[in-house]
């Protein structure tokens, strides 16, 4: 759903011409709300587009307007949805929405720090040149300037990341080498905005993998964010 109608047809054509390749066969949308009907998970990324030099928090005011109104109706279209607020600052804005909608808390949430946590394990891995799957770290706290890693849980394969060694013995990951990871993990989305405009790729995976989760009952535990932690 999105209210400019022939962006979202195009959105559509260019997703359904690609199904051929994917599990997924029907994709459908439009301009009219009603698109959402009887939805099992609503994803909102609803809101004004973070811009060079300005912090998510920035965000907050416009974008908790926009919440305020479109709940409610998306609400009126799928009574029953689990709603994921990707749109920033998502950790407030998953506060607005829980307010606003009434709802039980474990029916609204936010990406949180699953992305974060995806850009901390891939700086991880590139500088140990390991696969990312054999990296155990996490982003604690918003999605925003104010997130962490907790180095005293990390790790390689077992290995506490303190410990990692490289081919010659030597520790790869110093305190500053662990500073300078955590730093440009929290300031990611900054550079990625002022070369190409906004992040998407890496977003649109973390909520689909999320939807996945949710939509399969995988029991997965995600570093997410719920009104209930405030």
């Amino acid at each position: 759903y999105d209210i400019d109608t022939k962006k979202v047809e195009a959105e559509v054509h260019d997703l359904a011409h690609g199904t051929q390749f994917t599990p997924t066969s029907v994709v459908t949308g439009g301009s009219d709300l009603e698109v959402v009907k009887d939805s099992s998970v609503i994803i909102i990324t609803a809101g004004a587009r973070q811009k060079p030099g300005q912090t998510r928090l920035d965000l907050a005011g416009v974008n908790a307007r926009i919440m305020s109104t479109l709940v409610p109706e998306l609400l009126e279209q799928a009574p029953n949805a689990v709603l994921v607020l990707v749109t920033n600052p998502c950790d407030v804005l998953t506060v607005v929405a829980q307010k606003v909608s009434g709802l039980p808390v474990n029916r609204v949430l936010s990406t949180g720090t699953l992305l974060d946590t995806s850009r901390l394990r891939w700086a991880i891995a590139q500088r140990a040149g390991v696969s990312l799957s054999n990296v155990h770290a996490a982003m604690f706290g918003e999605h925003g300037d104010t997130e962490f890693p907790i180095w005293s849980s990390a790790s390689i394969a077992q290995i506490p990341i303190r410990d990692w060694t490289d081919t010659d013995g030597q520790r790869v990951f110093s305190e500053e080498v662990l500073a300078t990871i955590a730093h440009d993990t929290i300031h990611a989305a900054y550079s990625i905005i002022e070369g190409k405009g906004a992040t998407n790729y890496a977003i649109g995976l973390a909520g689909a993998r999320l939807v996945e989760a949710i939509l399969g009952d995988q029991r997965k535990v995600c570093l997410l964010y719920t009104s209930r932690c405030v």
